[in-house]
């Protein structure tokens, strides 16, 4: 992504990594963010006033209200306790989660977190480490900060 951003918009090997990493790696928001720097730098549309803000609505109007509209309540207790533990931002032990929803009251065994965490692994909403240590992680860019703004004043 950084190469493609690099030869496409020929801008500075250091702006390109910034891009590509805004993206971690998810090929939607490598689309829209290339658009909307498109849009502003090299259009020069000057309506845009920030790209980054283009972006993360995008990312949420386009990819993760529908993502989250298909989970199951379970699903998204898991991500909210995921989200204040900031897995968005490092990586997140297993044992954390579940401990973290049990002090809540939101009661959940071991092998009742395993049935979750699989399908949210299978989604691409969460990722783990193959060495099966028990990191979990939001991959998803800008999916942290989406929750906290959109779904957290359900926690209060």
């Amino acid at each position: 992504m950084t190469v493609s951003y690099f030869n496409t918009f020929d801008i500075s090997e250091k702006e390109a990594i910034k891009l590509a990493k805004m993206t971690k790696g998810y090929a939607f928001a490598y689309q829209v963010l290339g658009y909307w720097y498109f849009e502003k730098y090299i259009n020069n549309n000057s309506e845009i006033k920030d790209i980054e803000v283009e972006y993360r609505s995008e990312l949420i109007k386009y990819s993760y209200v529908k993502l989250w509209s298909e989970l199951s309540e379970n699903d998204k207790k898991i991500l909210k306790a995921l989200t204040i533990l900031e897995a968005d931002k490092k990586i997140v032990k297993r044992k954390d989660a579940i401990d973290y929803l049990n002090k809540r009251g939101d009661f959940i065994t071991s092998s009742g977190f395993n049935k979750y965490r699989e399908r949210l692994l299978g989604k691409g909403i969460i990722a783990t480490s193959e060495n099966r240590d028990g990191s979990i992680w939001l991959p998803l860019p800008e999916f942290g900060n989406y929750i906290r703004l959109y779904h957290m004043e359900e926690e209060e």
